[in-house]
């Protein structure tokens, strides 16, 4: 009977070693209608342009892949921290956060841009005190660009045509009597690749891709899908 106990003893508090929060961090954006991945220690740039006198709401999903509880530790008042140019620039709702993530559970939060904030480039950092093992902070950037007001505009309006939709070997042909400054071709996984002045463009990326085409009519932005 004491060895029965003792091997209940060792067999308890292995599995209570063993019962780890394991946190997680995305991003969603509506226009493709589903989540981008925000590593720990990574960066991710938003696909789409913030047109200037526009509020922008991203919204972060915190999951916990977890076996046992993940705990999230306020520092400042908050369970998310902000730093970079943007951080003046931004609205924190993290209202639906407890403090504490369920194992297998998730919770959001959210970061609105401001309909005042000046055209430019921008970069938030984010910081989440927590108790995984490996990811605490957990820490992610993201980058977006607030446009002028009258800079995004639709391929029709700009006069070309992109295509073909999909690709099966990732080369792109721009059709139309536009002047062309660069294209940039945005993956999920945060990647982004530069082609200046192109008219025709081969990217090594696979699945869903956004493309920011900037022409002397402005700024254009499609999805496109390589096979």
């Amino acid at each position: 009977m004491k060895a029965l106990y003792t091997f209940s003893f060792i067999l308890f508090f292995s599995f209570a070693a063993f019962a780890q929060p394991e946190m997680g961090l995305s991003i969603y954006v509506p226009e493709l209608g589903f989540n981008y991945p925000l590593a720990d220690g990574g960066t991710q740039a938003s696909p789409f342009p913030v047109p200037q006198g526009t509020v922008r709401t991203f919204t972060f999903t915190i999951s916990n892949t977890g076996s046992s509880a993940l705990t999230l530790t306020e520092t400042a008042g908050d369970y998310v921290s902000l730093s970079g140019n943007a951080a003046g620039e931004i609205i924190l709702d993290e209202s639906n956060i407890t403090g504490t993530v369920a194992a297998g559970g998730s919770v959001t939060f959210t970061l609105s841009s401001k309909a005042t904030t000046p055209a430019g480039d921008y970069s938030i950092s984010l910081s989440i005190a927590n108790d995984d093992a490996n990811e605490n902070p957990y820490n992610g950037t993201i980058t977006f660009t607030v446009s002028a007001p009258t800079s995004v505009v639709s391929a029709e309006e700009a006069g070309i045509s992109i295509s073909p939709n999909p690709s099966a070997d990732g080369r792109i042909q721009i059709s139309g009597n536009v002047l062309i400054e660069k294209v940039v071709v945005y993956g999920l996984n945060g990647t982004s690749e530069e082609f200046a002045g192109a008219t025709s463009f081969h990217t090594r990326q696979k699945g869903m891709l956004v493309v920011h085409v900037y022409t002397n009519k402005g700024i254009v932005a499609e999805k496109i899908s390589v096979q």
